[in-house]
């Protein structure tokens, strides 16, 4: 059984990607491609920090974050997620420079949804498993 206080740090984590993703939803409906990937990437930041939580780690850097979804995918035999982290900072890196049109915003912006879905999986299994403990 894992520590309470790392339990609700993990639920905190989780509650604010659900606030981060309705605004990511929000910005993307009126295409407003800057801030929504900037959301999206909150997203994408918020579950691996959990996740990271589950493997004792504090990811307090974006590197930090980026090596760890890297280390989650090999681990977990997902490579084929390695274009999905390079997109999900490709939408990062968005937000500060704006140089993606909307075609290659579509196109990334897929491939993060995707790394999302996947990530939440992972947590959910975790949490899943420390009821049952």
């Amino acid at each position: 059984m894992m520590d309470k206080g790392i339990l609700k740090e993990i639920e905190r984590r989780r509650v604010e990607e659900s606030r981060l993703y309705e605004n990511y939803v929000k910005y993307y409906e009126k295409r407003d491609f800057v801030k929504a990937g900037e959301f999206l990437w909150g997203c994408i930041n918020n579950l691996a920090y959990a996740l990271g939580l589950v493997y004792g780690k504090k990811l307090s850097s974006h590197r930090e974050v980026v090596r760890f979804l890297e280390q989650l995918v090999k681990v977990n035999g997902k490579e084929e997620f390695a274009r999905n982290i390079d997109s999900a900072r490709a939408i990062h890196a968005n937000f500060y420079h704006g140089f993606m049109d909307e075609n290659m915003f579509e196109r990334r912006v897929k491939e993060v949804e995707e790394l999302r879905k996947w990530l939440i999986e992972l947590l959910e299994k975790f949490l899943s498993l420390q009821k049952l403990a």
